[in-house]
């Protein structure tokens, strides 16, 4: 597996021959990516016209990604954008005292986190149109990533689903009358 680099877009494989996609924001010196990954799927390998709309505010999952145990190129990068893109400061709250803790992540050693006790100042600036319920504060696997992905693409074609279904029976019963 080649290492990615800032602004590398990557088609990540999950079950049933679709694909959802991820953006390197920046990468450490032993590979570990601080990425922006979307809920956008596709059932063919994404291309570059597919992915360049994205923007940061539209992932599912902003955190770093430890890329141990990836191999043999399972995410195969597709573009490579060299627009940067923010680091964001992530919100932590520790279930046992409820105290709230900020942390950020830098290279060179993304696997890091940078801990602050009270709110920066440019935490506003840098999670500028992030959904906030994106920002995971842990360090995830590839595996727990692509899980994460398949959860948002299930919930997607449950409310589809529903959707549909309450769409076909406002039809039949128009039908009938």
């Amino acid at each position: 597996m080649r290492p990615y680099a800032a602004g590398d877009w990557f088609a990540i494989p999950l079950r049933y021959g679709l694909f959802a996609v991820g953006r390197a924001a920046t990468v450490d010196e032993r590979g570990a990516i601080l990425g922006y990954f979307f809920g956008q799927f596709f059932e063919r390998l994404p291309s570059s016209s597919d992915i360049f709309a994205l923007l940061p505010g539209d992932a599912d999952i902003i955190g770093v990604c430890s890329l141990d145990g990836l191999r043999d190129g399972v995410w195969l990068a597709v573009a490579n954008d060299p627009r940067p893109w923010t680091i964001p400061i992530f919100r932590e709250i520790e279930p046992a005292t409820g105290m709230i803790r900020w942390k950020t992540f830098e290279p060179p050693s993304l696997m890091t986190a940078i801990t602050f006790e009270h709110e920066p100042k440019e935490a506003g600036a840098r999670n500028w149109g992030l959904p906030m319920v994106a920002l995971e504060p842990a360090p995830m696997s590839w595996v727990s990533v692509e899980f994460a992905l398949w959860r948002v693409f299930r919930t997607f074609q449950n409310g589809r689903h529903r959707k549909y279904i309450a769409d076909l029976h406002r039809e039949l019963a128009a039908i009938a009358w």
